[in-house]
């Protein structure tokens, strides 16, 4: 049986789960108790284990698979599954591979795919400095597997890659009705704007990032990923306004100052990044919540659209 199989009051027992996150919180009657996010690799649950103790009871950590037995309920419409006991997957059952989330692309085929766009930029200085931040990405085995996030968009096995490729396709039909921007740094924009990342976050060893790095919490991959590019450029010898340029939509991309960015986009390609990116994650987590909805039916709600639930059509 599937996630995707299970209905409101069901009950389960002994399936196995990937825990893509858990946590201890407080509920209003001040006990406490554990909430985690379950996954089977097609589709995830938000789950709840009541009165528990975290100083007697064992908490799964993320990236791990067991065997979950409980039932389906609903709170205010969202689907959740109610944790009733948790028990250790046999040997040969507990890969997390097999429960992985992945990008619908090879690895390699998006990753040539980015490398054919850099190959595209006109500035010789731009390309050098954006070939050299990829090759360097790959080189230290982060980009082909990494997610784009812990939670809200493209957490999956290359992720990042994913996220990437997909504004880029974006920005090339953006360039074509607007042939007054500047396709070079766009482009740049988009390969670089979250290479940060990569710094930021923790990635689990199945694959999927389960916390953030000390400088992530410190520092953010904005600031990581600036600091990256001022690397490569003294490296290729680069300097001047471009790198201004480039170093501004990192910081700006997230298009607001209470969304993360110190600066709001000045630039028409720093807006353009910003939308582009917005437009993507949000697009890609819409896609994600009606995956497994029936046509007729809402979605759970989306956090990053405001706890919006959006409506699956019946001709979908």
């Amino acid at each position: 049986m599937k996630l995707t199989d299970c209905k409101n009051g069901d009950r389960v027992t002994d399936m196995p789960l990937l825990v893509k996150s858990s946590a201890v919180a407080k509920a209003r009657n001040g006990k406490d108790y554990m909430e985690a996010e379950l996954t089977d690799g097609t589709s995830a649950v938000r789950a709840k284990c009541w009165d528990f103790d975290p100083s007697r009871e064992f908490m799964p950590p993320a990236g791990t698979v067991h065997l979950f037995s409980g039932r389906f309920d609903e709170f205010n419409g969202v689907p959740q599954f109610i944790i009733l006991t948790i028990k250790p997957t046999p040997p040969g059952q507990d890969d997390p591979a097999a429960f992985m989330p992945r990008a619908p692309r090879p690895a390699g085929e998006m990753l040539d795919e980015i490398r054919g766009v850099i190959r595209e930029i006109r500035d010789e200085g731009i390309r050098g400095i954006v070939e050299k931040l990829v090759d360097d990405a790959v080189d230290a085995g982060g980009l082909i597997t990494a997610p784009a996030s812990q939670k809200l968009h493209h957490a999956e096995i290359g992720g990042l890659l994913h996220h990437i490729t997909d504004t880029l396709r974006v920005a090339r039909v953006l360039a074509e009705v607007y042939p007054w921007l500047d396709s070079d740094m766009l482009n740049a924009g988009v390969i670089i704007h979250d290479i940060g990342k990569l710094l930021e976050l923790s990635i689990s060893p199945a694959g999927l990032a389960d916390d953030y790095t000390t400088e992530g919490r410190l520092l953010g991959h904005l600031v990581l990923g600036a600091q990256a590019l001022q690397r490569a450029a003294v490296v290729c010898g680069v300097g001047g306004e471009k790198i201004m340029l480039l170093e501004h939509m990192i910081y700006a991309h997230h298009g607001f100052r209470e969304f993360g960015s110190p600066v709001v986009p000045q630039t028409p390609e720093a807006l353009a990044l910003h939308l582009i990116d917005s437009l993507d994650a949000k697009m890609f987590q819409v896609a994600d919540a009606l995956a497994n909805v029936k046509p007729g039916a809402f979605s759970a709600k989306i956090y990053a659209l405001d706890n919006r639930q959006m409506y699956k059509t019946t001709n979908s």
